[in-house]
């Protein structure tokens, strides 16, 4: 069984004889707005960005990356496609994995997941994390976390739930 692990170094500088370069990332991972260029936005208008949203779109661009099987468009309509919210998924991808990779790929930062609601998604989890949270909800541990999207005019809930006992319910 062959095991991947998936790292995020920020910058990076690259070692070159007389000096080194710094290497900003790939922009096929990249979300749209962090790639937006704010230099020219008047400061009024500025707004912070939530770097970690950044880094669950990157997530999803892996996560689709290994859907399609195939490196990602480096520009042009694919490139676009993915980041307007309208990636091409392969026909069999499982409806609950592209609405997973959907999420965490969604145009509008204010709707992709948070990093903690991404990993409560059981396509996000290890065989071990679904034991130990099925455990927990046998043990009447409440576990919830809700991913809410916005789909065009649809809105989705994406939520997960165990079911819940407290104590008393099991003692009575």
């Amino acid at each position: 069984e062959a095991t991947f692990k998936l790292g995020d170094f920020g910058l990076a500088t690259q070692k070159q004889s007389g000096g080194g370069d710094v290497v900003e990332g790939d922009s096929r991972y990249m979300s749209r707005e962090l790639l937006d260029d704010d230099d020219f936005t008047p400061a009024s208008e500025k707004v912070d960005r939530d770097l970690t949203k950044c880094d669950v779109f990157s997530l999803g661009a892996t996560a689709f990356e290994l859907l399609k099987r195939a490196p990602l468009a480096p520009n042009g309509p694919a490139w676009h496609a993915l980041r307007d919210g309208s990636p091409d998924f392969p026909a069999t991808t499982p409806a609950d994995l592209r609405d997973c990779v959907a999420a965490l790929l969604h145009p509008n930062p204010v709707w992709r997941p948070t990093a903690q609601m991404a990993l409560m998604l059981p396509q996000l989890q290890s065989e071990v994390q679904k034991m130990a949270t099925a455990l927990a909800v046998d043990e009447g541990v409440r576990v919830e976390s809700e991913v809410v999207l916005d789909d065009g005019d649809e809105r989705q809930l994406f939520a997960v739930r165990g079911a819940h006992r407290t104590n008393r319910e099991r003692q009575g």
